[in-house]
């Protein structure tokens, strides 16, 4: 017999809940459009006590994955915040850019942010859809350089748009420096 785990790709989350039925494998989290959702609360159905409802199982809303690429010290400003916020731009950075693939983040990291011996990050985390909604991806480039261009005023917004933490997926160094590649993991909030 399937369980609702069966159907899910495997790299969504699912906890052990148990429904009327005895049934663990109910999900708590899943996908939706191909990135990950929070879990909503179990909700009791009106009319049968005990009984799941279709809430139990459905996205709280669908998530957008992002990357941004950035140096040591935001990363360490996005480890004081328990990896969940990006820090406030400075007066000089009226925009901030998140970025739509890992590409061309690691493009970025690897180039950019390397320069002069820095050391670059990837970061990967997921924002709501609906906040993300808002605005417009541009093309600044080639299809791969695709990015967000987020108003400095509309960052906490933002930043409270975002599910889950802020996690390294790569790490770069300027040639011939030790380290480049993975991420080993996320920095200490």
């Amino acid at each position: 017999m399937a369980t609702f785990q069966d159907e899910l790709p495997a790299t969504a989350e699912v906890c052990a809940v148990s429904s009327d039925d005895g049934d663990t494998n109910v999900p708590r989290t899943m996908r939706s459009g191909g990135t990950l959702a929070a879990p909503r609360r179990r909700m009791e159905h009106p009319r049968h006590p005990g009984r799941r409802t279709l809430l139990d199982i459905v996205p709280a809303f669908p998530t957008t994955t992002l990357y941004r690429p950035v140096g040591q010290a935001e990363l360490d400003l996005i480890g004081a915040t328990g990896c969940r916020r990006f820090p406030p731009r400075l007066p000089e950075q009226p925009i901030f850019y998140p970025v739509c693939n890992e590409e061309y983040a690691l493009l970025i990291a690897s180039r950019w942010n390397t320069a002069g011996g820095e050391v670059g990050f990837v970061t990967r985390f997921a924002v709501r859809s609906d906040v993300l909604g808002k605005y417009d991806v541009h093309i600044v480039g080639s299809r791969i350089h695709a990015e967000y261009w987020i108003p400095a005023e509309d960052l906490d917004a933002f930043n409270d748009a975002i599910v889950g933490t802020i996690e390294v997926v790569s790490e770069h160094r300027a040639e011939g420096s030790a380290l480049s590649g993975p991420a080993k993991e996320n920095p200490a909030p």
